[in-house]
């Protein structure tokens, strides 16, 4: 009897033993765990709420950039040369931070979400330009603009000529196309047409007429 119970103690002894290790494996592996998932949380976590939104405290005859990434920080930096107030709206957690620390008022947000198109106060502005060249979300902001704000003057981004074109034909003033053109000459056009609104209309059927030029080239091959 007495046999089994030191052999009973022993495996008894031994199995504490095994599940302290094992606990402790467990809790190391844990914390493991947990804190590489709360770097990733972090990654890929929206911004704080300090940093969602930093907005004017009034928004009307204002300019709303959509994308600060390259041409839209060229454009963004003619607007403030002129003095109009504006806002950025960005996607981008890494943007956002940079704005906030350049001190340019923005939203963290999709300019495919119409909650943000409202908070902009799209219905309000006066210039609306979009460095993304994403032709379905420019088309159905050219829509919300032409119902809410047919005064507005809008420009858009488009890859290819067809898109153009076809944003052109939706109510657009003006459509960037990066290829061609970049940041510097769309920030000259703001610049130089702001408040000219016949002007620009002159410069967008001229660009209008040597897209659909271009367009009969291709086809005609």
């Amino acid at each position: 009897g007495n046999q089994i119970d030191q052999n009973l103690f022993s495996i008894l002894v031994a199995s504490f033993i095994a599940a302290a290790v094992i606990s402790s494996y467990f809790i190391t592996y844990m914390r493991f765990f947990t804190d590489r998932m709360n770097n990733l949380a972090q990654k890929f976590e929206r911004p704080g709420a300090h940093l969602y939104e930093k907005l004017p405290p009034k928004l009307k005859n204002h300019a709303i950039v959509f994308g600060y990434h390259r041409t839209g920080e060229k454009i963004v930096e003619t607007l403030k040369k002129m003095g109009v107030v504006l806002i950025v709206v960005d996607f981008n957690p890494d943007i956002i931070d940079e704005l906030h620390q350049k001190n340019i008022d923005y939203l963290y947000g999709d300019m495919g979400d119409k909650e943000i198109l409202e908070k902009a106060v799209i219905a309000e502005a006066k210039i609306v330009v979009s460095t993304i060249p994403d032709t379905k979300q420019n088309l159905a902001m050219i829509n919300i603009i032409r119902q809410q704000n047919p005064q507005a003057v809008v420009y858009v981004t488009a890859k290819e000529i067809e898109e153009a074109v076809e944003l052109y034909e939706a109510g657009a003033n003006y459509v960037i196309l990066p290829h061609f053109i970049g940041g510097e000459h769309t920030s000259l056009l703001i610049e130089r047409f702001s408040g000219d609104e016949e002007e620009l209309i002159r410069i967008k059927e001229a660009h209008l007429h040597e897209l659909r030029k271009d367009l009969d080239k291709y086809d005609r091959r």
